[in-house]
């Protein structure tokens, strides 16, 4: 019996292995030969699955690397090399592609398509704060601080992030982008101090205090945050925060937490997520 078992597994993958084969040379086919703009995005997304093959990904760094593509074509080539991107041809390929593009639209996408090489590349690291402090495109910031979910790893960084998401000077879209980047960094007690002053601070815009108290409650809580959240709801002026705040006090992630934070593993099992998933 267990010889049997052996023998129909072996069976199933050469079977499933022979199927992923087939399916990768079709869409190496059909990425080139379709003409029509939508059908080669999806097939484009559907790639990102195969990426760790060669000629995947051989076939998608052409793509990314190609001025003559169209850019939203491009960008989902991007997207889908965010997969291996810690592979140094892949991120070579990525930041050529990045710094020799005028296009901000492509430029953004290849940030966010970094955030796997990030964490290990200082020089990135680096290149992504300085957009959130320096550059004064809003896509440009928003990106960069995608691609920083998973990078603050110092004090320095943890600060520089905190003073661009407490600036009033900043967009309000970006520093919520970067508070959603904080959820990563909540182990460090300045994090969470900064958060807690952005929830509570009544002058400050409601949008950006409802990320804070967001971010805030999606994580095991004590009884500071709890009691944060209790004053939030009882007594805070803005309804938006108040609504926040009460939704909060689940004091738990929910799917649509996780893709609202876009977090690139799973929460508990660390499974691995894509994070351009909306």
């Amino acid at each position: 019996m267990k010889k049997l078992i052996v023998a129909l597994f072996l069976t199933l993958s050469v079977s499933a292995f022979a199927q992923d084969s087939q399916t990768e040379r079709f869409l190496l086919d059909q990425v080139y030969r379709n003409t029509d703009m939508n059908v080669r995005i999806e097939i484009i997304k559907t790639m990102r699955t195969y990426a760790s093959d060669n000629d995947i990904e051989r076939a998608l760094l052409n793509i990314v690397s190609d001025a003559r593509e169209l850019v939203p074509v491009r960008q989902e080539a991007a997207r889908s090399l965010s997969a291996v991107a810690s592979n140094s041809t892949v991120k070579r390929a990525l930041t050529q592609a990045h710094d020799r593009s005028t296009d901000i639209d492509l430029r953004s996408t290849i940030l966010r398509s970094l955030y796997k090489v990030a964490p290990s590349d200082s020089k990135i690291r680096r290149v992504l704060i300085n957009n959130l402090i320096q550059n004064h495109d809003i896509r440009i910031q928003k990106a960069s601080a995608f691609g920083l979910m998973n990078a603050i790893n110092s004090s320095s960084d943890a600060r520089d992030m905190i003073n661009v998401a407490m600036s009033p000077m900043k967009h309000n879209e970006v520093r919520v982008e970067v508070i959603k980047t904080l959820y990563n960094s909540l182990g460090r007690s300045e994090v969470v101090r900064a958060l807690e002053n952005i929830s509570a601070n009544v002058s400050d815009q409601a949008f950006v205090r409802a990320a804070a108290v967001r971010v805030l409650s999606a994580t095991p809580t004590n009884r500071n945050r709890r009691n944060l959240m209790y004053n939030l709801v009882a007594n805070d002026f803005n309804a938006i925060v108040r609504t926040q705040a009460a939704a909060g006090l689940k004091f738990k992630l929910t799917e649509t937490d996780v893709r609202w934070l876009r977090l690139s593993s799973q929460p508990g099992t660390r499974a691995e997520r894509n994070p351009f998933e909306l």
